[in-house]
């Protein structure tokens, strides 16, 4: 058996406390991980981390990401998945990054979403949309929402995921107790 992990991430950016304000909730930000070393994990996000108004499909590496994110705190949940449904993801995942360019980001509905206006653009997602389509379409995890009408605060606290860490991303990433062994 393997893991799929979920985390919601709250980074402290002027985005990231816009996004906050305006949804009332603690985490900003989601991202799907298949690697238990945490190296990197797939979003919706920003295409350079010095750029929040460029967005795209990528993988984001945390080791990077805490060097630039130093306050970032961040809730992960684990869900247990046979080892065929993890490299089917895992394959799928691969897939969809290599043509990556022909995905797009979501904006209107994550600007629109703080208004709490719905809005689904096919071909394209913001972080928390993504995450939730990917589980739904594995059939691992049902927010009782549509994809396009979820949020990055959905995930922490939910039944079906079970909470491995909350508190400093850095904290996490440096000491990571799932790391496999050298």
């Amino acid at each position: 058996m393997k893991h799929v992990f979920v985390m919601s991430t709250m980074s402290y950016t002027p985005l990231a406390i816009v996004i906050r304000i305006f949804t009332g909730k603690r985490y900003a930000h989601a991202s799907l991980i298949l690697d238990q070393d945490f190296r990197e994990g797939y979003a919706f996000s920003r295409k350079r981390l010095n750029n929040p108004f460029i967005g795209a499909f990528v993988k984001e590496v945390y080791e990077t990401y805490i060097r630039k994110f130093r306050h970032a705190e961040c809730h992960i949940g684990a869900i247990e998945v046979d080892d065929a449904t993890h490299a089917r993801m895992s394959a799928d995942l691969e897939a969809m990054y290599r043509e990556r360019d022909s995905w797009g980001y979501n904006y209107a509905g994550l600007f629109l979403k703080m208004f709490k206006v719905d809005i689904r653009k096919p071909g394209s997602y913001y972080c928390a949309e993504f995450v939730d389509a990917v589980l739904k379409r594995y059939g691992l995890l049902e927010t009782g929402k549509e994809s396009h009408r979820v949020l990055a605060s959905d995930f922490p606290g939910h039944p079906e995921l079970r909470t491995v860490y909350e508190g400093k991303l850095a904290t996490f990433i440096k000491g990571n107790p799932l790391r496999s062994a050298p």
